[in-house]
């Protein structure tokens, strides 16, 4: 996996947001912020792979291939989601919404940013092979997501993991994770994204920031 620390610093609008020499520590430092996001990627890619996830998505596989022209039923859908978004849900947005792995999903996040001042994942969804959400922790913009980029990545080469970047929802900087969900024999289900915040990481610098500082002063 790429380093988040190599994000952070391929990142201007992050570099930017630092001091002078922030994005520039030790060895030590780069390899303690890449195990803090390369275990976050451990434990969502089980959690994609779990027996759970896999049920989910390929039932809704299943039912998507029993549509006559189910590209058409989701551009249909898609049109219909991204013209609705601030206005009355449509049918699907209730649909993905009230799913039983949304619901969970949920419950997982909250249960996450307990008795901290931010949210550790701002976001996860899955799609199914089809690129249609069939599950998600907050409406997102559109329902196909099959002509995104870190989909297409996603569903080629199993894994996808975006730059770091600023939401501008949460004010917070976060990165794409983006999983591949595959059935016992390998063969492609659907995708996870995850969009996780990286604060931890950001404090990870600022303390060691600080620590340096006070000993120059000593």
């Amino acid at each position: 996996a790429v380093g988040l620390y190599a994000a952070l610093d391929s990142n201007e609008g992050l570099r930017a947001s630092t001091h002078q020499g922030a994005i520039s520590e030790a060895q030590p430092l780069i390899e303690s912020i890449d195990h803090l996001v390369e275990a976050e990627i451990r434990q969502w890619d089980a959690y994609a792979q779990s027996d759970a996830i896999r049920k989910d998505v390929q039932k809704s596989n299943e039912h998507f291939a029993s549509f006559d022209g189910v590209e058409s039923v989701i551009d249909v859908r898609d049109a219909q989601w991204r013209k609705r978004l601030q206005d009355e849900p449509t049918a699907a947005m209730r649909e993905v919404d009230a799913a039983p792995l949304s619901l969970e999903f949920r419950d997982h996040l909250n249960v996450m940013a307990k008795g901290l001042d931010f949210r550790p994942v701002a976001e996860v969804f899955v799609t199914n092979r089809y690129g249609a959400n069939i599950a998600q922790s907050a409406t997102t913009s559109d329902y196909r997501q099959s002509d995104e980029l870190w989909w297409q990545v996603a569903m080629r080469d199993g894994q996808y993991l975006g730059d770091v970047e600023l939401d501008e929802s949460s004010g917070q900087y976060a990165m794409d994770v983006c999983l591949r969900i595959d059935d016992e024999s390998s063969r492609p289900l659907g995708v996870m994204k995850v969009v996780l915040n990286v604060r931890q990481a950001l404090d990870v610098i600022q303390r060691k920031r600080n620590l340096n500082e006070t000993n120059a002063k000593s």
